[in-house]
C-alpha cells in the first residue's frame, strides 16, 4: 500500500503536466525517501530519461510499504485529468492498492478545512498479469539511468524567464538542436543554426565548476520545448549539469515539491 497526503495539490499538477509533453507513460518508483517517476521519451526528443523526483519530506503524511515498488505503466494523461480540476486551495491524499493484475488507486481532494471535495478510483492495469514487484535493492535499471548515482563537476543557473525567451526565440529558425557553452563567470551561449545569444552574470546567471577560459558545452533538443518552457514556469532558476563520464542534466524545480530533471546523450558532441 502506498499512502500520501500532500498539503498543496496544485504542486504536484504543476509537477505531473509537463512531463506528458514527451511521453503518455511513466514508471512509477515508490520507495521510503519519496516517489520518482521515470519516462524514456521517444529519440526524437534526444533524451535517455526524464525524472520527476518528490522527496517525501514534502508530504504531510507518507507510508510506502516496503514490498511494493511502483506502477510500471502509469498513465500520465489519466494522471494528469485527474489533477487538472485542483486549485490552490485543495489538499490532496492519495491512497494505492496493489495485487496481482491491478493497482487501484484512490484520488481524495480536500479543501483546506478538510471537507471533502471529490474522491475518484482510477484502475490501472499492470501490463503483464504475472509481473512481480521485485525487491527495490535488486531492481534492474530498465532505462540505463542510475539517477542518484551521478555527480556533476559544472553547474550553470539560468535564471527561468531568460531561459523561455531564449528557446522561444531560437525555436522561431526551425531548428531542433541547441548547443549550449559555457565559460567560467564569463558567458553562457545558446547557439542554433547560425544564430547565437549570450547571457552573462550580468543577467542573473551563475557558474559552478569550470576554469577560466575552459569551455564546457551541452547539448538539449527543442522537441521538448514545450515540457521545458512549462517546467520552468515553477522556479526562479533552471540548472544545467555536466561531467564527462554523466548525460547532460536539465533541471526543473517544482517550488517546494521537487525536480523535473531531463538527461540527455551526448555521446555524439
Amino acid at each position: 500500500m502506498l499512502l500520501l497526503h500532500l498539503v498543496q495539490a496544485i504542486l504536484l499538477k504543476n509537477a505531473v503536466s509537463p512531463l506528458t509533453k514527451i511521453s503518455a507513460i511513466a514508471r512509477a518508483i515508490c520507495t521510503a525517501d519519496g516517489i520518482s517517476l521515470q519516462i524514456s521519451p521517444s529519440s526524437a526528443f534526444g533524451m535517455v530519461m526524464a525524472v520527476l523526483r518528490i522527496n517525501s519530506s514534502c508530504f504531510e503524511d507518507f507510508r510506502c510499504d516496503a514490498s511494493v515498488e511502483g506502477v510500471d505503466s502509469l498513465d500520465l494523461s489519466v494522471l494528469n485529468s485527474i489533477l487538472f480540476v485542483t486549485n490552490d486551495r485543495d489538499s490532496i491524499i492519495v491512497t494505492a492498492y496493489f495485487d496481482d493484475d491491478k493497482t487501484l488507486i484512490y484520488f481524495n481532494f480536500l479543501d483546506n478545512t478538510g471537507f471533502k471535495l471529490d474522491c475518484v478510483p482510477v484502475a490501472l492495469g499492470i501490463r503483464t498479469i504475472e509481473y512481480k514487484v521485485p525487491h527495490p535493492a535488486s531492481t534492474p535499471d530498465i532505462l540505463g539511468i542510475k539517477e542518484p548515482e551521478y555527480e556533476y563537476e559544472v553547474i550553470v543557473g539560468i535564471p527561468s524567464e531568460r531561459f523561455r525567451r531564449v528557446l522561444r526565440h531560437l525555436r522561431l529558425y526551425e531548428e531542433y538542436t541547441v548547443d549550449v557553452s559555457v565559460t567560467d563567470g564569463r558567458v553562457v551561449t545558446f547557439s542554433s543554426g547560425s544564430e547565437h545569444l549570450d547571457l552573462t552574470k550580468e543577467n542573473g546567471c551563475i557558474f559552478w565548476g569550470t576554469e577560466e577560459n575552459d569551455w564546457v558545452h551541452f547539448r538539449i533538443f527543442l522537441h521538448g520545448m514545450n515540457s521545458f518552457i512549462e517546467a520552468s514556469e515553477n522556479s526562479a532558476l533552471v540548472w544545467m549539469f555536466k561531467s564527462p563520464d554523466s548525460p547532460a542534466m536539465l533541471n526543473c524545480p517544482i517550488g517546494p515539491l521537487g525536480n523535473i530533471k531531463y538527461y540527455f546523450s551526448q555521446d555524439d558532441y
